[in-house]
């Protein structure tokens, strides 16, 4: 966490992240990998296993926690292969509308995973504080298999959306695959479909929610 915010100006086109991880092999952790306040992190080619979340990306204090990339991954038989928690924001001399933007979470492969794949949610009480309203995230191309099938709070999905209206708009769902998970493969709603999404096999039976797919 607490990396250089080096993309403000120019987004995910830079000639380097502050932070690169690449090549590592996260297993048997509280946390395979901590994103909290967390800025220009590209993590990719890297393998999480057995961790209670593979990656943890969660904007603590109202700290800024914007423009990570987290690709080509292989998170397997974590409880979550990566949560994506959204909490307060406006402290700390950040605007209440720029505390987690542009994060990209993308070509993954999520297999296995306890509670579910992908988890983008919002904080309790979040509402109440100031959630970052202008809040983009985008999750795609991502292979989601077989996640959830052992979660304690009954069956989990590939990709669990559970945000605040104005924060669950600026989340694009698109290109992603999701097959044989415990409950349903995308459960996004709200969110924007940039289309591109199949789904098939999913246990409730219901593939997709808040996104249209395609098997």
């Amino acid at each position: 966490g607490s990396s250089s915010d080096i993309n403000r100006a120019a987004g995910h086109d830079v000639a380097r992240y502050a932070i690169e991880i690449t090549g590592c092999y996260a297993h048997h952790n509280l946390l395979g990998y901590s994103g909290t306040a967390g800025n220009s992190v590209w993590a990719h080619n890297n393998v999480f296993v057995d961790n209670v979340r593979g990656v943890s990306m969660f904007n603590e204090d109202t700290a800024n926690t914007s423009f990570n990339r987290i690709t080509g991954n292989l998170f397997m038989g974590n409880d979550w292969g990566v949560a994506l928690t959204l909490g307060p924001c406006g402290a700390l001399g950040f605007p209440v509308t720029d505390c987690l933007v542009e994060n990209e979470i993308d070509h993954n492969l999520f297999v296995g995973n306890r509670r579910h794949g992908l988890s983008i949610a919002t904080q309790e009480g979040c509402e109440a504080f100031g959630c970052p309203e202008d809040t983009s995230a985008h999750a795609h191309g991502n292979v989601l298999d077989r996640n959830g099938h052992q979660s304690p709070d009954g069956f989990g999905d590939g990709l669990h959306v559970d945000a605040e209206p104005e924060v669950a708009d600026g989340l694009l769902v698109a290109d992603n695959a999701a097959s044989f998970n415990a409950d349903v493969g995308l459960d996004a709603a709200g969110v924007t479909d940039g289309g591109g999404n199949r789904a098939r096999h999913n246990r409730s039976g219901v593939d997709c929610v808040g996104v249209d797919c395609t098997a």
